[in-house]
């Protein structure tokens, strides 16, 4: 576990994913989970409040990736179960919804 700009990371496979699951993001730890340059960085929706601002500071908010994972916050301990890039044709407009 890492901290950045006052948050809590997870580093899975030597910074090559990084996984923020705090419910209140920044700014400064999206810049900083980014200077890390990991492939990708996965953080949860809740965490940025409807701010677009916070979006935009993603290293590439096109390329978006739907993960289950499970944290051991005790163990300081992270596991993907899986990860998926989302189909458009298949999710309503923001990816929080697939379509009926």
């Amino acid at each position: 576990m890492l901290e950045l700009a006052g948050k809590k990371v997870f580093s899975i496979a030597e910074r090559a994913l990084l996984v923020c699951t705090e419910k209140a993001l920044t700014v400064e730890v999206i810049r900083t989970m980014a200077e890390q340059r990991p492939e990708p960085v996965i953080c949860l929706d809740a965490g940025f409040a409807g701010s677009d601002q916070l979006i935009a500071e993603l290293p590439d908010p096109r390329r978006r990736v739907h993960v289950l994972f499970a944290v051991d916050v005790d163990d300081d301990n992270v596991r993907v179960v899986t990860a998926y890039r989302p189909d458009p044709e298949e999710w309503e407009p923001g990816f929080a919804r697939r379509k009926h």
